[in-house]
This record gives C-alpha cells, structure tokens and sequence, in this order.
C-alpha cells in the first residue's frame, strides 16, 4: 500500500529513489553472500567452512533487513519482519555458532541475494531505459542540433519525411508516451 496524501511528483520521486540504488545494493548482497556461502562451502569438508559459510548466512540477513527497511519508506507502511528463532538456551557453544545454517529463513535470504542480483537488474534498466525515452524525447529539440546529421533518420525509414521536424516530431512522441505511460502506471498502482 502506498502513502496516503502523496502527489504524483512525490511518489515519481519515492519511486526513483527506490529504484535507481537496487542494481548497485544487489550487486554488491550478490557479491558477498554467494563468495561466502560458497566458499564455505568448498571448505565445510574441512571443517572452518561452516564459520565462513555461516557468516554469508549471517551478511544475507542483513541484506534483507536493509531491503525490507527500504522497503518500509517506499511503502509507508511496515514489511511483515521475518522469524529468526534463536537457538535454545541448553545449545552449545559450537552448535550455537553453526544454529544459522539450520534455520531456513537465513537460507531464504540468501536466496533472495541471488533473486534480488536479478531483478534488481531488471529494475535498474527498465528505470534508466524509461528516464531516456522521456527525458531523451522530450529535449530532443535541444541537443538534436549537436548530433551528425549522417545517414538516414528514424523518421526518414518510417516514410515520415527527413526533415528535422519530422524528427523532432517523432522524438517528442515517444516521449510523450513514455511520461503519460509512467503517469498512468503510476497512478494505478497507487
């Protein structure tokens, strides 16, 4: 559910300041929790993997913590917190140190690292895409006067003409439809 009283400007920007970390964020949960899980467990024969192995499973914890915290300010309202059930008071020292690998939540969450790496991507690019189409052809006007004017238009293979306006005209569209597209999708999900 999104903010109650939020102008569309507002939620654009929410939005974006979501969207535009998640690539960077997601590389760097991928990096570290799948270096550590597997690591871990290329060495569990040997016994000091299963503290490496833990310590992924421990850094994927606090990846998702972040993502749901992230979550909390886009939504405005709180992300359902996961159970992390800690071990019984009569465990030992040892099986104390290895409990995170018996708990499935910790497992979820470092497969949420690697799902996260992948729409985290999505998202990334489908953001940068959409700001360029609109941004891009709403000042095409502007900086189409530095670009080379070699070879033949989009307009111009369209059978829109090859003048500049038509390639203007063309540009401007597409931005048009990129913003009310974002406008209306927008406007839905709220």
């Amino acid at each position: 559910r999104r903010p109650e009283k939020s102008t569309l400007i507002q939620q654009v920007g929410r939005d974006t300041t979501y969207l535009l970390p998640t690539l960077f964020l997601a590389i760097i949960a991928f990096v570290v929790v799948f270096t550590l899980v597997t690591v871990g467990v290329s060495l569990a024969i040997m016994w000091f993997g299963l503290p490496i192995m833990v310590a992924g499973l421990v850094a994927a914890r606090g990846f998702a913590t972040a993502e749901r915290l992230r979550l909390n300010k886009l939504n405005g309202s709180p992300v359902p917190v996961a159970p992390y059930p800690a071990p019984p008071e009569s465990t030992g020292r040892i099986a104390r140190l290895l409990w995170p690998l018996r708990q499935p939540q910790y497992w979820l969450d470092a497969l949420w690292t690697l799902v996260g790496f992948v729409t985290g991507t999505l998202a990334w690019c489908i953001t940068i895409t959409w700001y360029a189409l609109v941004l891009g052809g709403l000042t095409y006007w502007f900086w189409s006067q530095f670009l080379p004017q070699e070879g033949n238009s989009l307009a111009e293979l369209i059978g829109l003409g090859d003048s500049a306006f038509a390639e203007i005209a063309l540009n401007t569209v597409f931005g048009v439809i990129g913003l009310v597209v974002g406008i209306i999708s927008d406007l839905v999900y709220v």
